[in-house]
Parts: C-alpha cells; sequence; structure tokens
C-alpha cells in the first residue's frame, strides 16, 4: 500500500467500516456512487432548456472515465487544480439552469421538503464534478503518454496537400456561394457597412478597418464590372480565399510537422464540410475574418516556437494575425493583451523579441484605433455598447420589483426613463436597454459622470447580489454552457435596400440540398453538439486544463487567445447566444486539439529512423 491507501484505510477505520469492505470493493463502491449520481444528474437535466446531447455525451464520457481511471500519478497541485476547474464547470451547469432550481425552491414547503432540496444540490453538484475531474484526468493521461511516430515528408507532398486543401475549401464555397447564395449573405449589420461605403459616413460601430476593406473589394468590382451585385460577389470571393487559406496554413501545419495521414485528411473533411464553415464563408461579418485571423496568428506562432518552414514568413504571418484580431473586433485589443500577458508569464524571457513584436502590434493596432481615426473624424461607438452587462444588471433588479434610493433613481433617470424599464428589459438581449439609453440623448453625461455610475451600479449590486448574479447568467451563458436553440446559419435573404443588392439563386435544386444538409445539423439532436458555443468551449478548457497540468507552455498558450475572446464576451456580449461572436473558437478548436494530442514532446522515432538519421 502507498501512504494515500494508508490514510484511506485509517479513515475506514475511523468511521467502523465492516471489516469484510475491502479496498478493492470500497472502490467499486465508490464508483458505483459516482455512476448513479452521474444517471441521476443526466435524468435531472432532460428539463433543461440546453440541448440534453451535450449532457449525454458529457454523461458517458464521464462514466467511461470513472470506470477507466487508475489511480492518478499527479501531484498535489495538479490535482488541486483540476479539481477547481471540476468544480467550476459543475457549479456552472446548476446555476445555468437557475430557473429550474428556482421552481423547485417555490415548491420546496417544510423541513422534509428543504432537506430533499439540498440533497438534490448536492447531488447533482458531486455529479457534476466527478464527470469533469475525472474527464481531465483520463485525458490528460492519454495526452502525456500518447507516442506516434511523425511521418517523413517531402516538400512536394506538403505543397500538393496545401494545393488539395485549397482546392477542396474553394470548391465547395464557391459553388455554394455562386449556386444558392449569390452574391453572398448580408444580414442588417452588413448592410449597415455597405451603406457606409455608399454614403462616405463612416463611424467606427462596426470596425473601420474592416469596413474599408469591404469598401476596397467593392470600388475594385464596381470597376470592373459596373454592378453592385457584383462588386458584393467579389468581395465573397475575397473572404473564401482568405478563409480557405487560413484553414490550409492551419492543416499544412499540422501535415508538414509529420502527423497521420488518415488524421489530416479527416481534419481537413471536417473543416471544409462543417455548416458554418461553409455558409460564414461568404457572409459578410467581420467576425468571419476575425476567427481567421486569431486561428491564423496561433499557427504562425506554433511554427515559430517549433522551427516549422520559413523563419521569416512566419514572424509576417504572426503580425498580420495579430494585427487581425486587434482590428477587426472591438473586443480583439483585449484579447490580445490578455494573451500577451499570459505569453509573458509562460515564457518570461526565452521569446523576448517575440513578445516585443506582440507590443509593436498592440501600439500600431491602438494607433490605428485611437488617434488615426480621431484625425479621421470617425467616430467611436456609443458608450452604452460597452454596458451591456451592467445595463441588465439594473435592470433586472428594476424589473423585480426592487426599491432603490432617490438618489439612484435621481441618477439613473437622467440616462433612461426608468418606467419604461420593466417593459423593455430583455434578459436574453441588451440591444432593448442600450436603445432606451440612446433615446435619452444623455450619454454625454453619463461619460462625464462615470464614476458616479459605477458606484451606483456597485451599491445595487450589493444590495441585490442575487438579481445581478441572474441577469449576468441569463445574459452569458450561451458561451460557457450547453447550447440554444438559435441556428448560426439562419437561411436569410437580403434585406430590403436601396443599395440595388439582391439574393439570387441559380440552383434550387442545389439550394434545397444545401438547406437538408443545414437542417439535418439543426434539427438533429445527434449533430447539434457540433455547432453548440458551451460545448465546444468546454472541450477547449478540457485540453487547456490538460496542457496546464502536463505543462505544455506552447500547447497551453495555443487555446489563450480564444479563451480570451469568450472571457470579453463574459463581460461584454449583448446577445446570451450568438454564434459569430465565438467563431474563432469553432476556427482554432481542431487545430488546437490535434497539436495537444500530437504534441512535439510526444514524439519517438523508431530504431530504424534512427539509424538512417545517424
Amino acid at each position: 500500500m502507498n501512504n494515500k491507501d494508508i490514510i484511506w484505510w485509517k479513515i475506514l477505520d475511523t468511521l467502523s467500516f465492516p471489516y469484510f469492505l475491502t479496498y478493492q470493493t470500497c472502490s467499486i463502491l465508490c464508483k458505483s456512487v459516482k455512476i448513479l449520481l452521474i444517471f441521476y444528474w443526466l435524468n435531472f437535466l432532460r428539463v433543461s432548456d440546453s440541448f440534453f446531447s451535450v449532457y449525454l455525451i458529457s454523461g458517458i464520457f464521464g462514466i467511461c472515465s470513472i470506470c477507466i481511471n487508475r489511480r492518478s500519478k499527479y501531484d498535489r497541485l495538479q490535482l488541486i487544480f483540476a479539481g477547481s476547474m471540476s468544480v467550476l464547470f459543475s457549479l456552472g451547469v446548476i446555476l445555468a439552469n437557475w430557473h429550474v432550481f428556482h421552481d423547485l425552491n417555490s415548491k420546496a414547503d417544510g423541513v422534509a421538503a428543504l432537506f430533499f432540496l439540498l440533497l438534490t444540490y448536492l447531488s447533482l453538484l458531486i455529479a457534476g464534478y466527478s464527470i469533469a475531474f475525472n474527464s481531465i484526468l483520463l485525458t490528460a493521461e492519454y495526452l502525456k503518454h500518447f507516442v506516434w511516430t511523425p511521418v517523413h515528408r517531402t516538400a512536394k507532398q506538403i505543397a500538393l496537400f496545401a494545393a488539395i486543401s485549397m482546392a477542396l475549401f474553394c470548391t465547395i464555397d464557391l459553388l455554394t456561394l455562386f449556386l444558392c447564395d449569390y452574391p453572398g449573405a448580408l444580414t442588417p449589420d452588413s448592410l449597415w457597412q455597405m451603406n457606409q461605403v455608399a454614403g462616405g459616413a463612416y463611424n467606427n460601430h462596426h470596425p473601420f478597418w474592416h469596413t474599408m476593406l469591404i469598401k476596397g473589394c467593392v470600388s475594385i468590382g464596381l470597376n470592373i464590372f459596373h454592378d453592385i451585385n457584383a462588386a458584393v460577389a467579389l468581395y465573397s470571393v475575397f473572404q473564401i480565399f482568405l478563409m480557405s487559406l487560413c484553414f490550409t496554413y492551419a492543416l499544412t501545419t499540422l501535415y508538414e510537422m509529420g502527423i497521420p495521414t488518415w488524421s489530416a485528411v479527416l481534419s481537413m473533411a471536417f473543416c471544409a464540410l462543417m455548416p458554418y464553415n461553409i455558409i460564414f464563408s461568404f457572409t459578410m461579418w467581420k467576425d468571419i475574418l476575425f476567427g481567421c485571423m486569431t486561428l491564423f496568428f496561433i499557427v504562425a506562432l506554433f511554427r515559430v516556437i517549433y522551427n516549422i518552414g520559413n523563419f521569416r514568413f512566419n514572424i509576417v504571418s504572426l503580425l498580420y494575425g495579430g494585427l487581425g484580431i486587434c482590428l477587426l473586433r472591438s473586443n480583439g485589443l483585449f484579447a490580445f493583451v490578455l494573451s500577451v500577458i499570459v505569453f509573458a508569464v509562460l515564457f518570461k524571457k526565452k521569446y523576448i523579441k517575440i513578445t516585443a513584436l506582440f507590443i509593436l502590434i498592440i501600439v500600431i493596432s491602438f494607433v490605428m484605433t485611437r488617434p488615426v481615426l480621431k484625425a479621421m473624424n470617425v467616430p467611436q461607438p456609443s458608450v452604452a455598447e460597452s454596458l451591456s452587462i451592467p445595463l441588465q444588471q439594473i435592470a433586472k433588479v428594476i424589473t423585480d420589483g426592487n426599491e432603490l434610493t432617490p438618489q439612484q433613481n435621481e441618477l439613473l433617470g437622467k440616462v433612461m426613463d426608468l418606467s419604461a424599464v420593466p417593459t423593455t428589459y430583455a434578459n436574453w438581449l441588451a440591444d432593448p436597454m442600450k436603445n432606451l439609453v440612446g433615446r435619452s440623448g444623455n450619454q454625454e453625461y453619463l461619460v462625464q459622470n462615470k464614476f458616479e455610475y459605477f458606484k451606483v451600479w456597485l451599491e445595487i449590486g450589493l444590495r441585490y447580489p442575487a438579481e445581478y448574479v441572474e441577469a449576468w447568467i441569463d445574459q452569458t451563458r450561451g458561451f460557457w454552457h450547453g447550447g440554444y436553440t438559435r441556428f448560426p446559419w439562419d437561411l436569410w435573404s437580403i434585406g430590403e435596400n436601396s443599395l440595388g443588392i439582391n439574393l439570387k439563386i441559380n440552383s434550387y435544386s442545389a439550394a434545397e440540398l444545401r438547406n437538408s444538409y443545414l437542417n439535418l445539423f439543426g434539427y438533429n439532436e445527434a449533430f447539434r453538439p457540433f455547432w453548440s458555443i458551451g460545448f465546444n468551449f468546454w472541450i477547449l478548457m478540457l485540453f487547456f486544463i490538460c496542457n496546464i497540468i502536463n505543462r505544455r507552455k506552447t500547447e497551453i498558450f495555443m487555446a489563450v487567445p480564444a479563451i480570451a475572446v469568450s472571457l470579453s464576451l463574459m463581460i461584454a456580449t449583448p446577445l446570451y447566444y450568438e454564434f459569430r461572436y465565438a467563431y474563432a473558437t469553432f476556427t482554432c478548436l481542431p487545430f488546437i486539439v490535434l497539436c495537444s494530442v500530437y504534441a512535439f514532446n510526444n514524439r519517438r522515432r523508431t530504431v530504424l529512423e534512427d539509424k538512417t538519421e545517424s
């Protein structure tokens, strides 16, 4: 027996366990209890408004982990870290379903009912913890001990793979564009940017530099084709090629580092055939290029650290990827700065020149989004755009009928009509409240007295913390929990506009086939986990945590930019579940998973290869 077994037996003796219970028997009993609790967890969460398939996959993997896991060889700090993350996961599932528990609380009457309610909470907490903790340890052990022999490939093989990958992505996306969705997918946000291009009156509500990119493509298209639809199609084609290039860059990197051919081909097919990648390839949103640039950035850094390919090309790619992150979304600069801080902590002085390049990217991006835009008289977004969560929290307090002090009513009344809050507040969307503040016409007063308003927000939160927590959960849970039935691909037509942009379907049979394929993922419960933001965020965090436990610095950092984007959404999202906001997670996740599985420090070469090299 090791020391842990001795301690375990002392506890059993203290509790006067029957002597016939051997260590193996107790272990089997503990596993059985955990598995039964997980079944209870699954049965209970059938009433959740999240995708049950997500819970089912998690529960099955947790049960398998409990059955397979042996005594862990990790040290105390690693186990504490894994346990802490597991507690967060379990609490997150419970908190995201607070409406279900609120109904239970309202029915709890009497001591017996209260005891049963507490027992339910405890059982679900333990079940969720067991799923996460055992899944983390099993995955970490697999990643740590998995070894693989890299396949040596020639320059011609790598070039051929890159060409096939590029051709596959472009063919699928271009055919879908020209047969089903010509000249592209344009939502109201897209048309807003197009109107800026047509009218010449710009603002930075949607990133100005993305609008300039649209303007460049459309201007070229108009000069060549003299048709607005052809000009928009040129932008769609440009985005398709850029997106295909980013995925090809990532997949070719994995192929070049020697991963098995079947794994590289399967990854290529997965990325090319995922419906969100197809539809988003020609959707005029800044989020699409932002997600691609996030992938481009982490792949370039991976190549620099592991010395894959041409160093100068990788550095230039790193520069453009970083600038893309910072300039293509308003939360991109925050995510990039947070990523740089993590990079500096992880690597310290080892890559001081790379850290210096990152700082240069931050400086350039700040200059381009602040002094340059100010000199060009391009206005910044309204202050209410960054106050989604505080506005929702205060609105929740007011809507629930809670009292505010006269001073709080007076100060808040200067920037919004308080009597309209209960009928305006939507717990999943911040736009109605932001519009209410905008209609007051007094946002400048809010800016000038921001510290007073921060003080009011804090005072109300300290008085009504439960309402603040509930409002935050309702506003953000789509990005960190389960999945919700808001399709990432709406089969929209181009809305009415004065620009002459009209949707043209060139092949209705191809459009019907496309629709059937999208509906397969949208309405079939088995396929929903593929586009569940929360579930894919769980997978991202699983590999991030496992790489921390296994102390793989490079693989740790690969996940940081996508996690930083998700964190920014948790503090400022205007909508509780919007796939495009988290698209960076979906572009980066396949690369993160594969570079974690086929880690460089897990490679081995056969004796024959070693002899050949010698």
